[in-house]
């Protein structure tokens, strides 16, 4: 046999244990099941998607203006259960952000900032106070307390002696 035939030999072979290893390691490689919390407790949510994505846009557009609309706001959170808060939080999504409204051409740097980060800004510390003890923090938020309680509600039970 020429060494040509040699040569092209141990390329072929080559090439294909390479594409047997590379298959074995697709087929064994494990999957990832974890899901984050904020998944878990949009699995949980009452709402439906065009739901969700109808409070987000109504609560943009009572922060996105000179001033908030804070009964637009609240009106948009009464009803809302923790679960129903994580959902309409992912539709709302990160938006350009710059202290005033939306409008690009006042903005010298686009900043683009999730719901939370809108509301803290645009709101009183005691009234952003009041809506995040019901709603808490995603990475921090004690699995333990939560509950299907709407934020009206919330507010209620915070307001009885």
């Amino acid at each position: 046999m020429s060494n040509f035939l040699k040569f092209i030999y141990a390329i072929t072979i080559g090439v294909v244990v390479y594409l047997v290893y590379q298959i074995f390691k697709y087929v064994t490689k494990p999957v990832d099941t974890t899901v984050s919390v904020q998944e878990l407790l949009i699995l949980q949510s009452t709402l439906t998607n065009i739901q969700a994505k109808n409070i987000a846009k109504q609560l943009f557009n009572s922060m996105n203006q000179f001033g908030t609309d804070e009964q637009m706001l609240f009106s948009s959170l009464e009803n809302l259960t923790r679960f129903d808060f994580e959902k309409v939080y992912k539709y709302f999504g990160r938006k350009s952000y710059n202290g005033f409204t939306e409008v690009e051409f006042i903005a010298l740097e686009k900043q683009y900032k999730d719901l939370r980060y809108w509301m803290e800004s645009e709101l009183s510390d005691a009234f952003y106070g009041v809506i995040e003890k019901h709603i808490g923090n995603t990475t921090a938020f004690p699995l333990s307390h939560l509950n299907n309680t709407t934020f009206k509600e919330s507010i209620q039970l915070s307001l009885e002696p």
